[in-house]
Parts: structure tokens; sequence; C-alpha cells
């Protein structure tokens, strides 16, 4: 990873799975730099990201009426809205990190906004699948995985993001298929988890 920035030097680093999503400190170079760099403008693409939940949202609405109860998918729409907002409220508080380091609060903090708004689409995968048709179960499971095809895609420089993303809604498919009893699309599941992973993981290792 090789970048230069405000007071920042730059980063010659050869990293591990774990040292690129932040679980370890590298063994060259400074933790806090590292990942200043990589979530120093991801406060830039979250308009795109909450328009994306808001279109996918908006796709569920009508999916799923005919079997869903209106209360249910108003709470999981509210629960939605308030881990979308926690994710915005958070990113902005790192607009600045062109000109600082970053704690590992701060990567705490943003891990465990994102994984309560994948764990969002998680639920819903189990939430409105009950009573629903098999077109219903795949057209959601469509919508769920544009989203983590686009998280990876728009905040590749913080891997975290997507492996986050990939394994929370890529388990609750598998697990929601294999509860239907498509074991078809259960392994295209797994595969498609495992390879958003692997992508992330690459994508940032050399980024």
């Amino acid at each position: 990873m090789s970048e230069n920035y405000a007071g920042l030097p730059s980063l010659q680093l050869q990293l591990n799975a774990m040292e690129v999503l932040g679980f370890k400190d590298p063994a060259e170079g400074d933790w806090s730099r590292l990942h200043a760099l990589q979530y120093r403008e991801l406060h830039k693409t979250i308009k795109a990201r909450v328009c994306a939940h808001v279109i996918a949202a908006a796709m569920v609405v009508l999916i799923f009426p005919p079997t869903a109860s209106t209360p249910l998918i108003a709470a999981w729409i509210c629960s939605l809205a308030f881990a979308v907002a926690n994710v915005v409220r958070i990113e902005a508080e790192m607009a600045d990190l062109d000109h600082r380091r970053m704690s590992k609060r701060e990567f705490e903090r943003h891990a465990i906004a994102i994984l309560a708004m994948a764990s969002c689409w998680a639920i819903a995968l189990f939430a409105f699948i009950p009573g629903s048709d098999t077109a219903a179960h795949f057209a959601l499971w469509t919508v769920v995985a544009m989203l983590v095809a686009g998280s990876a895609l728009t905040t590749s420089k913080s891997p975290i993001t997507g492996v986050i993303w990939s394994c929370i809604c890529g388990g609750a498919a598998v697990i929601s298929f294999c509860f239907a009893g498509e074991w078809a699309f259960a392994a295209a599941a797994v595969i498609f988890a495992t390879a958003m992973v692997n992508g992330t993981l690459e994508s940032a290792a050399s980024s």
C-alpha cells in the first residue's frame, strides 16, 4: 500500500489478511496511518450508498406486501434507517482523516455500525421469507447481493466493510436457502460470498 497525503508519509507494506482488515498491527509501518489511508475518503461515497439502501428498501416494499405484515415491514424500515443514519454520522466524523491518524476506537465503532446495517438485511432474509413464494425469496437475495457487491466496490479501501457485508448477508442467504431446501442457491450464495471476500482482500492489499 503506497500513498502520500497531508502529514502522513507513504507506506510500503506487504500485508496479510489480518493486517489489511485491521485485526493485527502491521509488521512494518503504523496501524493508525494505515487505516487513515483506508478510511480517509470513505465519506465521499456515502450518498451513493444511502441511495442504494433507499432503492433496495423500496424494492422490498414492492416485493413483500402480499405476504409480510405492514407492522413488520415498518419496523424493519425504521431499523434500517437508524442503522444507515448511524453509519453516515460515524463516517462524517472521519472526514478529516487526511490530517490526522485514526484511532482503534473509531475503527471499532465503524465496524460495529456496518455490522448493524448488514444485519438489517440479513434479518430481512429470515423475517420476510416465511409464507412467501420462491420467486420473492430469490428476488430479495438478488437485492441483497447487489448491496453486497456495491459495498465492496464503493468501500474497497475499507476492506472490513466489504468482508462484514459478505459474511453476514452471505451467511444469512445460505441459511435461508437451506431452510427452504434450495441447495443449489445455497451453494451459489457460498461461492458468491467467498468470491466477494477474496476480491475485497486482494483489492485492499494491492491499493
